[in-house]
């Protein structure tokens, strides 16, 4: 590090410059950690080369019990304060039912053989970030106050079946070389008002996503977008609902512009050691407990979101569910992917992205079927349509041919309803029937019947029968859409 403060030290550019030069020391070391001060090891060395004592050293041929007990003695020392195992390289790491009651640090760390935490429970945070697991690592735990496994490297298996996780599980940037079990794991809430988002796999990398499984699991407050999750296995688990009952994604309802970043001190202020080291850790909090930020629209984009962002993952999901034959689940993700479509507009008129949203094409769409998964509901609105025709067509006119040789011609209407002066049926008798003959009028030209019994008259019935004949056909066009929709799966 002090080449780094040298090199800042003679730097005269704004601060701007000086945040993304320093950027990079945030992910390597956030906290510009000193030197353990224990002595080095002969013939150790770090991860990079570099000679280390004990705890940092890669040497496989260093002393295990040495080790832990170095280990033991800082935990019991840390009380409930912080309990740093930064950068430690573990030869063993078998702390099934252990309890710590430490802040754990174990940021940069490595475990060459097997991490075994299985009814491990951790009483306050848990800094996995950046941690390389090279054998299999099996968890269980509980973690009380949430865990942070940021960046992290799984090299074989990861098995966090059955953990419980109070508070956030920071999955960002990690990486999954092997299978990967959430098998009945919980991720509760530290309070029960919060709305902030509580597993986040952003940007995590799956890499046998059919070895990896999430079952029985509540995801009703996690992140995926960004994260490639269509061939993920998801099983028996509970996304967060709509409304409606249907199936959605939590990137919908968390506010991006909550997460926003602080901006860089002063360049004067900057130079100062503690006041980068109070940024860098600020901005590192932000960039990995942030990740919502990553929803905000685009410069230049009018959305209060990022829509497409979102859309995408609708897609990975209804992939996935597809794939699976699980329709009802994919149905849900699709009729989300099209909310989206909906939702987005270019236009910054509030005015226009509100006709846009409320009366384009897509909410009509929405509107009529649910985005073509309901049969029910245009089939509702084909019946009211010929309803409403049915008490139309008499109020402009019926046309009726009463003379085989077509020259007398009736135009019934419901102040008119007899068909001559011979007729003597009563009113309302004659009404009725007119209501019934106007009725199986409408029914014939919805089905393209060429002549019908009966047809409007005038102009503004010809004008009524040409809009039944397209309101008609479109509603009965969804409905058979939606009913092959659901037997074709």
């Amino acid at each position: 590090m002090e080449k780094h403060n040298k090199r800042d030290q003679g730097c005269n550019q704004p601060s701007d410059r000086l945040c993304q030069h320093l950027m990079g020391d945030i992910v390597s070391n956030v906290f510009e950690e000193k030197h353990c001060g224990r002595p080095v090891l002969d013939e150790g060395h770090d991860v990079e080369g570099k000679p280390a004592c004990l705890m940092h050293s890669c040497n496989p041929s260093k002393s295990a019990r040495e080790f832990q007990e170095e280990f033991e003695r800082i935990q019991r020392e840390a009380g409930e304060e912080i309990a740093d195992f930064t950068g430690f390289v573990f030869p063993t790491s078998d702390y099934s039912g252990r309890s710590f009651a430490a802040k754990c640090r174990f940021t940069d760390a490595v475990f060459c053989q097997k991490a075994g935490f299985f009814r491990a429970v951790f009483a306050q945070e848990a800094d996995f970030s950046r941690v390389r697991f090279d054998k299999d690592a099996v968890f269980g735990a509980v973690f009380s106050r949430g865990a942070s496994f940021v960046g992290a490297r799984f090299t074989e298996d990861a098995n966090f079946a059955h953990c419980t996780f109070v508070g956030r599980a920071n999955f960002l940037y990690c990486r999954f070389a092997g299978a990967v079990q959430f098998d009945e794991t919980k991720f509760l809430r530290e309070s029960q008002s919060g709305k902030d988002p509580i597993p986040i796999f952003c940007r995590a990398v799956f890499e046998k996503p059919q070895r990896s499984v999430f079952y029985q699991t509540d995801l009703g407050y996690a992140l995926f977008h960004n994260c490639d999750i269509s061939a993920v296995n998801f099983s028996d688990v509970t996304w967060h609902r709509r409304s409606n009952g249907k199936s959605m994604c939590f990137e919908e309802l968390i506010d991006p512009n909550k997460w926003q970043l602080d901006p860089p001190p002063d360049a004067k202020e900057f130079l100062s050691p503690a006041s980068r080291k109070r940024f860098m850790a600020r901005r590192f909090e932000q960039l990995t407990h942030g990740a919502p930020q990553s929803m905000r629209p685009r410069e230049g984009d009018p959305n209060p979101r990022n829509y497409r962002l979102i859309a995408e993952l609708y897609q990975r999901l209804k992939t996935n569910y597809d794939s699976r034959c699980d329709y009802w689940t994919a149905g849900d993700f699709h009729y989300g992917e099209m909310e989206m479509k909906r939702l987005a507009s270019r236009r910054r008129s509030r005015l226009l992205r509100w006709l846009h949203s409320h009366a384009g094409l897509v909410a009509w769409y929405k509107y009529a079927s649910e985005y073509g998964e309901s049969y029910v509901r245009p089939s509702l609105w084909l019946s009211l349509v010929l309803l409403l025709f049915t008490v139309l067509y008499p109020a402009v006119g019926l046309r009726t041919d009463t003379n085989p040789n077509k020259q007398a011609v009736e135009t019934l209407t419901y102040s008119h309803p007899l068909k001559s002066a011979n007729d003597t049926r009563r009113v309302w008798q004659a009404r009725l029937d007119l209501m019934l003959n106007s009725g199986l009028t409408t029914v014939e030209v919805a089905l393209l019947q060429r002549n019908p019994s009966y047809e409007p008259s005038y102009r503004r019935g010809r004008f009524l029968m040409l809009f039944e004949l397209v309101l008609s056909s479109t509603l009965g066009a969804l409905v058979l859409l939606a009913v092959r929709r659901q037997l074709k799966r």
